[in-house]
């Protein structure tokens, strides 16, 4: 593992500080640091940092949790041609030397409806 990004909440600056997740991967913060919406930056450089970054997040997740599924998924996720879920997984694979198996990364399908479909699933028990 070459990077290490913190997974912090209540970070100060709106985020804006760097070694925070939020700074290197919120829809928020790109628009800050490229003077353009994520939807608009068609630079694939600047996107493979993104899933770099993304992929030091995971390894982080998989090193504190040990989960067997990553469901990937917000903003900068959906509807983006550029986001590989192969090279996301090939990397994890690649870096995440110490356990014998790694979690499939899989993107998220329930998009912003995920919290009302689990609460409505909560409710039906």
């Amino acid at each position: 593992m070459d990077k290490f990004i913190s997974l912090g909440e209540n970070l100060p600056q709106e985020g804006q500080v760097p070694g925070h997740l939020e700074y290197y991967l919120s829809g928020a913060n790109f628009t800050r640091r490229y003077d353009k919406k994520p939807p608009e930056i068609k630079d694939e450089g600047v996107w493979q940092e993104f899933e770099d970054r993304l992929v030091a997040a995971l390894i982080n997740v998989s090193v504190m949790w040990s989960p067997d599924v990553i469901v990937v998924g917000g903003s900068m996720i959906f509807r983006n041609e550029f986001i590989s879920f192969a090279y996301l997984q090939k990397q994890l694979e690649k870096k995440l030397t110490i356990y014998p198996e790694v979690p499939t990364v899989q993107r998220a399908v329930l998009q912003d409806d995920a919290g009302l479909i689990g609460a409505q699933v909560f409710l039906r028990q």
